[in-house]
């Protein structure tokens, strides 16, 4: 009767190993240590803003108000892509009509100045409400004061470079003929540090042929856009050569 049972049980032990053999993978060589990033640049919306006051019924800049605005210029359109834009206002005395056209003049005064004092290829676009768009509510001295104003917006877009993992590590020996998973992080950082405007990597903002200025400008805009969308047209198999 033990016999039997250190029989069986010689049995049992031999038939664990085997299970156990079966569930270890096989030696390959050295393990491989995958290296997952999935990443592509993106762009985000810079918004700066600046607000200059004026005297009642003027659309003269004080010299404190121009020294204010070089400063705002200096530190927030240092990009050459970067766009201003000018929004006059006026409080509600005086009519309608008289306080847009005072409204346009104030912008073109803020417009100008900003003009003579920027790069050469930065863009001031003007714009001019009148007292439609109050910035304080009420019919008094304080209200009036923060409504005779001028807005200066500077929009800019910047590179978000993707966060790639360490590349430096050590990953031993690819037996399984694995791709490099960390090529195509190093790909889109190499992307973002090349785009010459980052508008053109911004989702909403549609790209015309003029914001290219090359030769093919109407092509250069469709592969924007195909890289935008994820429409890359990828090579055959895979790209593996046959």
């Amino acid at each position: 009767m033990t016999n039997h049972n250190s029989a069986r049980t010689i049995v049992l032990i031999g038939l664990m190993t085997t299970v156990i053999a079966g569930c270890t993978p096989p030696e390959t060589g050295d393990r491989y240590v995958g290296l997952t990033a999935m990443a592509s640049p993106q762009s985000q919306e810079i918004l700066r803003r600046h607000s200059v006051y004026f005297a009642t019924d003027s659309s003269r800049l004080s010299d404190s108000e121009r020294e204010a605005l070089a400063i705002f210029l200096r530190t927030s359109a240092s990009s050459p892509n970067a766009r201003i834009r000018v929004l006059g206002h006026a409080d509600e005395r005086a009519s309608d009509t008289y306080n847009l056209a005072l409204s346009a003049r104030r912008s073109d005064a803020v417009a100008d100045y900003l003009q003579s004092i920027a790069q050469s290829s930065t863009t001031v676009e003007r714009s001019y409400f009148g007292e439609r768009a109050p910035a304080a509510l009420g019919s008094n001295q304080a209200s009036w004061q923060k409504n005779r104003r001028v807005e200066v917006v500077v929009q800019d877009y910047a590179v978000q470079v993707p966060s790639c993992p360490e590349f430096n590590v050590q990953t031993g020996t690819n037996m399984r003929n694995a791709t490099l998973d960390g090529l195509g992080c190093a790909n889109a950082t190499n992307l973002a540090r090349m785009v010459a405007n980052p508008a053109d990597l911004a989702p909403d903002r549609p790209v015309l042929p003029s914001d290219i200025g090359a030769g093919d400008a109407p092509q250069t805009v469709l592969a924007i856009e195909r890289y935008r969308t994820g429409k890359v047209i990828e090579l055959k198999d895979g790209g593996v050569s046959q």
